[in-house]
C-alpha cells in the first residue's frame, strides 16, 4: 500500500501548516524542490558514469596516475590507502573502470525513483566521502595543492553534501530544502559558510596568490581543449599575468561575503545566492572550461555546476499566509 507520509518526504513537503504571516522576498519560490534536487543530483551521477565509460578511464595509467599524484605529500596515513587504491586500480584497469561506472549509474538510477532515492542518497554519501579521500586526496588539504578556482574542495564531496542536504525530511517551517532537512537550519547554513569560507581560505595561500600562478593555471587548461576555448584560456591567461594576488583577493572578499550571507535575513540571502551561482558559472566557465568534458578526459564536470546546484537547495522559500 502506498505510504502518503513517505512520499511527501521524498518529495519534501511540509508536514505542518506554515505561519500565518508573510516574507517578502525578491525570489519568490525555489526552482527546485527536494525532489527536483534529487532528480539533478541522478542527473549529475548519470554524467559522470558516461564521462567514466570513456576510453581513455580504461587505460591502466591514466587513473592510477591520477590517483599517486593527488596522494604525494599527503600525510602517511592518509596517502598509503590511496597508493594502495591506486597499485589496485593499475592492476585490474578494466574492472575498476567498470566498476566505476557501474557505481555511479546505479547512484543515478536509485535517485531517479522515489521509493530508493534514501538508499541512494545514503549511497551517494558514502561513496563521496570514499573516493574523495582515496581518489581525491581530501581535494588538497593536506598537502598544499588546494586550488579554488580549479575544483578544490573537489567535485565528488559535493556530491555527498547534496545528498545529505537532498535527505528526506518533515520540517515544522518551511525555510529552504537544505534548511528543510535531519541536519537542521543552523547545521546547514554552518555546512554552506565552511564551503564557501574554504573556498576564501585556500584562495590566499602562496601558491595561488602568486602573481602569475592564474596565469599559469588558466594557460595549461587550453591542452587537448577545442580551438575556441583553448583562445578563451591564452586570452585570460594574458590578462591574469601578474594578477595572481588583485585576483585571488578579489575572490576571497567575494567567497567570504557570499560564505557569512547565508545568515542574512531572507531578503538579502537570496541576493547572496544569485551572487553563489554567477560566480560558480564563472568558474566553471572560464576557469574550469566546463570541467574540461570537451577534451575526453573528464571523469567529472568539476565542481562549478554542484556549486549552483546548492545554492538551489538553499533557496528560500516563501511563507505562506492563511
Amino acid at each position: 500500500m502506498p505510504n502518503p507520509d513517505w512520499e511527501r518526504r521524498i518529495l519534501g513537503g511540509s508536514c505542518s501548516s506554515a505561519p500565518s504571516h508573510a516574507w517578502h522576498v525578491p525570489l519568490t519560490h525555489p526552482p527546485f524542490g527536494r525532489r527536483g534536487i534529487q532528480i539533478l543530483l541522478g542527473l549529475l551521477w548519470l554524467l559522470d558514469s558516461a564521462l567514466q565509460s570513456q576510453p581513455v578511464m580504461f587505460i591502466p595509467e591514466f587513473t592510477s596516475d591520477s590517483m599517486q599524484i593527488a596522494a604525494q605529500g599527503n600525510p602517511a596515513v592518509i596517502a598509503a590507502p590511496m597508493f594502495w587504491a591506486a597499485g589496485l586500480v593499475s592492476r585490474i584497469p578494466l574492472l575498476a573502470g567498470l566498476g566505476l561506472v557501474a557505481v555511479q549509474l546505479t547512484l543515478a538510477l536509485g535517485l531517479f525513483w522515489r521509493r530508493t532515492a534514501v538508499l541512494a542518497l545514503a549511497g551517494s554519501l558514502v561513496w563521496s566521502l570514499l573516493v574523495w579521500w582515496l581518489g581525491e586526496g581530501f581535494g588538497g588539504i593536506f598537502n598544499g595543492t588546494a586550488e579554488p578556482l580549479m575544483g578544490f574542495p573537489g567535485p565528488i564531496i559535493l556530491y555527498g553534501l547534496l545528498a545529505l542536504l537532498a535527505w528526506p525530511a518533515c520540517a515544522r517551517e518551511s525555510r529552504s530544502v537544505a534548511e528543510d532537512g535531519p541536519i537542521g537550519g543552523l547545521v546547514a547554513r554552518g555546512l554552506w559558510l565552511l564551503l564557501w569560507a574554504s573556498l576564501a581560505y585556500f584562495a590566499l595561500t602562496p601558491t595561488n596568490r602568486a602573481p602569475n600562478a592564474l596565469a599559469a593555471m588558466a594557460e595549461g587548461m587550453a591542452e587537448g581543449e577545442p580551438s575556441w576555448l583553448a583562445a578563451l584560456d591564452h586570452a585570460t591567461a594574458g590578462a591574469l599575468t601578474g594578477n595572481g594576488l588583485l585576483v585571488s583577493t578579489v575572490f576571497a572578499v567575494l567567497a567570504t561575503s557570499i560564505a557569512v550571507g547565508i545568515f542574512l535575513p531572507i531578503p538579502a540571502r537570496g541576493t547572496v545566492l544569485v551572487a553563489a551561482i554567477a560566480l560558480a558559472t564563472v568558474i566553471w566557465v572560464i576557469a574550469q572550461n566546463f570541467g574540461a568534458i570537451l577534451t575526453g578526459q573528464a571523469a567529472d564536470p568539476n565542481t562549478g555546476p554542484l556549486l549552483i546546484l546548492l545554492a538551489f537547495a538553499y533557496w528560500p522559500r516563501p511563507r505562506r499566509s492563511r
